[in-house]
C-alpha cells in the first residue's frame, strides 16, 4: 500500500499542486474514481448479459424512465435462453439487482425504472475497459 501511496504522490497531476484545498480536490477525485472502478468491476462479475442489455435499452428510452414491465421481454428472452439459471432468478430479483447496485432508479411505487447516473457510468466503464457485453444470462 505504501508503494501505491508513493506513486500517487509522485503523479504529475498531484506533485505540482501546492494549494492544500486544490490538492484535496484532486485526491478526492482519484479516490472517487478508484471506488467507482472497484464497484463496477464487482458488478461486472455478477451482472447478466440481459441486464446489460436492459441498461442499454434504458439509455435509448431517455431520462424519463419507462414502465418496469417494459423490461420483462428482455428477462423472458434470457430465461428462455438460459433455462438452468432462470428458475432461480425471478423478474423482480433481476430488476432488484440493477437497483441495489445503483445502476437504475425505481420510483417509490416500483412501477417506473430509469437509468441512474451510476448506470451510465457503468456502461461507459465497460466501453473504456473493452469489456464484452455478452455475459451469460
Amino acid at each position: 500500500m505504501v508503494s501505491i501511496e508513493a506513486r500517487i504522490l509522485d503523479d504529475p497531476r498531484i506533485k505540482g499542486i501546492t494549494d492544500p484545498r486544490e490538492r484535496e480536490k484532486v485526491l478526492l477525485r482519484f479516490l472517487a474514481s478508484a471506488r467507482a472502478s472497484f464497484h463496477f468491476e464487482r458488478v461486472y462479475r455478477l451482472i447478466y448479459g440481459s441486464q446489460i442489455e436492459a441498461l442499454k435499452y434504458l439509455v435509448s428510452r431517455g431520462a424519463g424512465g419507462i414502465p418496469k414491465t417494459e423490461l420483462k421481454p428482455l428477462y423472458d428472452a434470457a430465461a428462455q435462453s438460459y433455462p438452468l439459471i432462470y428458475p432461480k432468478v425471478t423478474f423482480d430479483d433481476w430488476v432488484r439487482f440493477l437497483q441495489t447496485t445503483g445502476l437504475i432508479d425505481v420510483d417509490p411505487q416500483g412501477n417506473v425504472v430509469r437509468l441512474s447516473l451510476s448506470g451510465r457510468e457503468f456502461l461507459k466503464h465497460l466501453v473504456d475497459m473493452g469489456y464484452s457485453e455478452d455475459n451469460i444470462g
